[in-house]
């Protein structure tokens, strides 16, 4: 089963171009403007209400246009990428599926080999050979058993990052050898 990827949402058309970071720092400019007119004293009464009414309402239509936007095109982009992973899992499962095949196949060879006592199987277009590699495998069935001259330490060391915020979260203290970034995260609703 094949998984169909969906068809990315394309880059918003011509004045919706205008970027959240311009669209942002209109509305924080509208809005210092906004409270400079109110500390200063409005030029007429009521001036502070049009400006919020005629000016920033709609720069804020278009900011929360454009934030939907974002919303719409990173959706679309997560949508991918879950369709991704899964073609990814389903091409994994149908190579361990081939794979599983291939060496019943070559089981079977092997078999018809050792039944007929013959080294080599000839086809009419090919020829199968089945030998003994010198190098044979070797497989650990009891570790402790094994001499100690055929035996390697190693030893490694794995930092439990998980331990450590914990620590930090309940004592405030900053363990020597780490840095503490804050984490911020995005959701979407």
């Amino acid at each position: 089963m094949r998984v169909q990827i969906p068809t990315p949402i394309t880059a918003p058309q011509e004045e919706e171009m205008t970027s959240l970071y311009t669209r942002t720092a209109e509305v924080l400019e509208l809005e210092r403007m906004l409270e400079r007119l109110e500390e200063e004293g409005e030029a007429y009464e009521g001036a502070a209400e049009d400006m919020r009414q005629f000016i920033l309402a709609p720069k804020e239509d278009e900011l929360a246009e454009k934030i939907d936007a974002y919303v719409q095109v990173v959706r679309g982009k997560e949508a991918i990428v879950a369709a991704r992973k899964a073609e990814v899992q389903h091409l994994q499962q149908m190579n361990r599926a081939e794979t599983n095949g291939i060496n019943r196949l070559k089981e079977a060879v092997k078999d018809a080999s050792r039944q007929l006592d013959r080294p080599k199987l000839k086809g009419n277009a090919h020829t199968i050979t089945v030998s003994q590699n010198k190098r044979p495998a070797i497989e650990i069935v009891d570790t402790d058993a094994i001499p100690d001259a055929f035996k390697e330490q190693v030893l490694t060391w794995k930092v439990d990052k998980n331990s450590i915020a914990d620590h930090l979260m309940e004592t405030g203290e900053i363990v020597d050898g780490i840095e503490v970034r804050p984490v911020t995260t995005v959701r979407f609703r």
